[in-house]
């Protein structure tokens, strides 16, 4: 890896790791979001053994969608509204006590957000990305940190996102997607590991 992972200035940022991603009744289930569940579970235990500050980013709404911006451009399908089931983080990464959690309503988890002045006040300068999606507010969210001059390591199996429809240029596989957005990380913005490689830096992390 490129980046190291030290316990005191290093945070776990799980993206969206929602019920309405996660649930086959969320208005955006997305099939391969259980192909990371294993992979965000594992990225959660090794940073809570080592005592990582871990930061669960979830997307949230209000009711009326005055908030939802130029988003709603492109869907109006009501999601991710503040006191619905779909907003719900999952259970099987139910933040604890000593996580913490931050809402965002973009793509970026810094935009309009307290994440960037909590991750300077405790001392952060490299974050790991992993969740949900990779085409939206993972590579979103991991070129914002970038630009932030943050250290940052995008897990390729640790992000899923949805196999797209032709929207004028032919459908888009998500394996696809992914190989395109870790290749453009990769090349300046991002080290790219795989989770396993990632838990194994935190657990050895000093």
């Amino acid at each position: 890896m490129l980046y190291a992972t030290p316990k005191n200035t290093t945070a776990l940022l799980i993206i969206d790791a929602q019920a309405e991603y996660f649930s086959p009744a969320g208005a955006l289930y997305t099939e391969n979001s259980a192909k990371i569940l294993q992979p965000l579970i594992a990225l959660r235990n090794a940073a809570h053994s080592r005592g990582l500050m871990t930061v669960f980013v979830q997307h949230v709404h209000r009711a009326s969608g005055v908030d939802v911006g130029r988003m709603g451009d492109f869907d109006d399908t009501e999601v991710f509204v503040e006191g619905t089931p779909g907003v719900d983080i999952i259970e099987d990464l139910a933040p604890t006590s000593q996580d913490c959690v931050v809402r965002k309503t973009r793509y970026s988890a810094f935009e309009a957000t307290e994440l960037n002045a909590l991750l300077r006040g405790n001392g952060i300068d490299t974050v790991v990305i992993a969740g949900m999606m990779t085409q939206y507010c993972s590579v979103t969210t991991a070129r914002h940190a970038h630009d932030l001059d943050y250290k940052v390591i995008f897990v390729s199996d640790g992000n899923a996102g949805p196999d797209l429809p032709d929207l004028g240029f032919g459908e888009l596989k998500h394996e696809d997607a992914m190989r395109t957005v870790c290749t453009m990380l990769a090349g300046g913005v991002a080290d790219v590991a795989v989770s396993e490689e990632v838990c194994q830096s935190i657990l050895k992390s000093e």
